[in-house]
């Protein structure tokens, strides 16, 4: 049995059943093995020692559960659950984006237009303040690293393009 055990596994293994050897205990523990063709597969290994009269080991017997579809289900399971939780995540995001950056700009587009440049002003500000606040939220949450959104060319505002309500990279 611990020839087949994976190597990186062997040592741990060889310590749980040696110890278990030594104090007449029971062990139970997890382990790849190689089969003879190459293949890995994953084991739940059960077993107890086997003493005579006098107290001395006879042997060990035990049971080995091939494990390997169940692992594999869990780990499809956990990463089908982190890909989830990255699209929820997005999704709220978007809804954030939407609610909190892109109706305050609505009102502050419209506002401008109808004259009202304090409510407009003020519109923006919020934007600004909620922008602020979902970057800072996506930071603290470790979604997003601090000075990951630095641009490479800074935005300029010409004279027209200011007039015109454009903004465009590198002036």
């Amino acid at each position: 049995y611990l020839e087949r055990v994976h190597t990186d596994d062997r040592p741990r293994v060889e310590e749980q059943i040696g110890a278990a050897v030594q104090y007449a205990r029971p062990f139970a523990t997890e382990e790849r093995i190689v089969r003879p063709d190459g293949s890995v597969r994953r084991l739940e290994t059960a077993g107890r020692v086997v003493t005579d009269e006098e107290g001395r080991v006879a042997r060990v017997v035990g049971v080995c559960h091939d494990v390997t579809e169940r692992k594999l289900a869990e780990e499809a399971l956990a990463s089908a659950s982190v890909e989830l939780e990255r699209h929820e995540l997005s999704r709220r995001q978007a809804v954030e984006i939407n609610d909190n950056i892109i109706q305050s700009l609505v009102v502050a587009k419209y506002s401008h237009a109808g004259g009202d440049t304090a409510r407009a002003e003020r519109a923006l500000e919020h934007t600004l303040a909620e922008a602020r606040r979902i970057v800072a939220e996506l930071q603290r949450t470790g979604h997003l690293a601090p000075g990951e959104l630095r641009r490479h060319e800074p935005v300029r505002i010409g004279e027209e393009d200011a007039r015109r309500g454009e903004l465009r990279p590198g002036g």
